[in-house]
């Protein structure tokens, strides 16, 4: 039986940006987030790693964006990555954290 591990997931919103495609010189790219989260019992309990990849929206090549040199890095919106977005990965700790306040304030009325 699988307590905990890593799981991968990929953000459903993309954003739109500027960059050349070296291979069919396209300049419409997808940037699409991907996550990787500690579970435990399927739970998530926070984020390991953000990633950024582009996909040409022509030939639908992948770009790893940390891979890109600088001058080539279209500015990617932070909203991709927003706290509305994510909060779910965080889920396990806050149930956690619930868990033990409401238990610290039962102990203090008791």
């Amino acid at each position: 039986m699988i307590i905990s591990g890593t799981k991968g997931k990929t953000l459903k919103n993309t954003v739109l940006v500027r960059h050349t495609c070296s291979n069919c010189y396209n300049t419409k790219h997808i940037a699409v987030g991907a996550t990787e989260y500690f579970h435990i019992f399927w739970i998530p309990m926070f984020l390991v790693n953000k990633r950024v990849v582009l996909v040409c929206s022509h030939c639908r090549k992948k770009m790893e964006y940390k891979l890109l040199n600088i001058d080539e890095r279209p500015e990617i919106p932070k909203s991709l990555f927003a706290m509305k977005r994510v909060w779910p990965f965080y889920l396990g700790i806050w149930m956690i954290a619930a868990i033990f306040i409401s238990s610290g304030v039962i102990m203090s009325l008791g």
